[in-house]
Order: C-alpha cells, then sequence, then structure tokens
C-alpha cells in the first residue's frame, strides 16, 4: 500500500504570482507527481511516495524580467 502525503506552502506575500510557482519532487527513482491547488496565500501540495528512500521537494518562483531597448 502506498499512501498519500501532503505539505502545504505559505506565501507571506498576497500578491505572489501563483502562475510562476512551480513545486517539483525527485523520489530516488526520478521525478515525482505533485498536485498543487492554490486557496488564497495557500498552497495545499500532494503526491504519493513510491519507492522507498528520500525524496527532495524543490519550490522555484520564476521572476521574469522584462528588457526594453533604449529610448523606448
Amino acid at each position: 500500500n502506498f499512501f498519500q502525503t501532503h505539505f502545504k506552502l505559505i506565501t507571506e506575500d498576497k500578491d505572489v504570482q501563483k502562475e510562476l510557482t512551480k513545486v517539483s519532487i525527485k523520489g530516488p527513482k526520478g521525478a515525482v507527481n505533485c498536485s498543487v491547488s492554490w486557496k488564497d496565500r495557500f498552497a495545499e501540495c500532494r503526491f504519493t511516495p513510491m519507492d522507498p528512500g528520500s525524496y527532495t521537494v524543490t519550490l522555484v518562483y520564476l521572476y521574469l524580467l522584462q528588457e526594453q531597448a533604449p529610448g523606448s
């Protein structure tokens, strides 16, 4: 039997752009699917560890810089 596990992300910035936030999980045998559902400043993240061993959770917030041509 495998049991789903979950964790919660809490943002301090109420204006965080959820579409720029990426959660990834790597298990002993590679990438693991993780579902993320947002409500206000909280993200509920769920995944099912399928293999014994360590799992690494990575959170990336993509901040995109827009370049403008000089004089525009």
